[in-house]
């Protein structure tokens, strides 16, 4: 591979290639992806070299973490997720949360016991206020290693990415699989825009929610409750998704990112909290 060919048509050797990749932000390696073979194979292993970064303080070994996601099913959303996307200069500490289908827990707790976490606590759902319970979400486990925190949503269904379509806001709409970053709306992302989902905008809680992002440089809006803007993403891994492939072109081959698709235009999924 002497030069890689540029979207515009100049070509670039290889590692000033790599080079301008470490420096672009998610939104510019979006653009660029899917152009070229060789670029993408670059981009891959830039995403993957992200991914390595922040979960290298978490996993003693990426490469059997990717391998429990896709042998559970599981998937990463949540804040943490907005360090990846490299939107955010200083990040604030905070937690992972991994989503599992309801029976991919056991696979999780097995990894996670032999990274050396220690699992402090269960909360089961039912026990919570009533606007929780409809959720997705069955369990939540949480273990900690050395002051990390990981928690571990075990959705009510049999895939992990149930739980995510009743998140309060946009700025958590996205996720990493195995192999994969999804962001279902990276208009709000990129632009550092949450929006309230229609059936949480008057609840409390959601209130102190708010604080996190906003630290982290977000502004949160309200939505009307037809949702009309952003009016384009309707399920995980649609058109109107970004989706970056990470690691070695061969892990395509064992990609499940999305074994039941769900909706997540809410003007087609929100129900009221009772």
């Amino acid at each position: 591979m002497d030069s890689i060919p540029h979207s515009i048509g100049v070509f670039v050797p290889p590692a000033v290639m790599q080079r301008l990749l470490k420096s672009a932000t998610v939104e510019t390696l979006s653009q660029i992806y899917g152009r070229n073979r060789d670029v993408d194979t670059l981009i891959r292993a830039e995403v993957l070299s992200r991914v390595e970064s922040f979960f290298g303080s978490y996993f003693n070994s990426l490469s059997e973490f990717r391998a429990c996601l896709r042998a559970a099913r599981a998937v990463v959303s949540g804040s943490s997720l907005l360090k990846i996307i490299h939107l955010i200069d200083k990040w604030i500490n905070g937690d992972v949360d991994i989503y599992l289908p309801f029976d991919g827990d056991r696979l999780l707790d097995d990894f996670l016991t032999s990274q050396g976490y220690t699992k402090t606590g269960t909360f089961d759902m039912e026990d919570t206020p009533n606007e929780y319970r409809n959720t997705g979400i069955r369990y939540i486990h949480s273990y900690v290693r050395n002051g990390k925190l990981i928690q571990c949503i075990v959705s009510n269904g049999a895939d992990s990415i149930l739980p995510i379509t009743s998140f309060w806001a946009t700025t958590l709409f996205s996720i990493l699989s195995a192999d994969e970053l999804v962001i279902a709306y990276p208009q709000d992302v990129f632009n550092r825009v949450g929006r309230i989902m229609p059936a949480w905008s008057d609840i409390e809680h959601v209130a102190s929610l708010q604080a996190k992002y906003m630290e982290r440089g977000y502004s949160i809006v309200k939505t009307e409750s037809s949702f009309q803007d952003p009016p384009k993403t309707r399920y995980f891994g649609d058109d109107s998704c970004v989706i970056l492939g990470y690691g070695l072109e061969e892990d395509k081959a064992a990609r499940g990112l999305v074994p039941i698709v769900r909706v997540l235009n809410p003007a087609l999924l929100w129900r009221e909290v009772a």
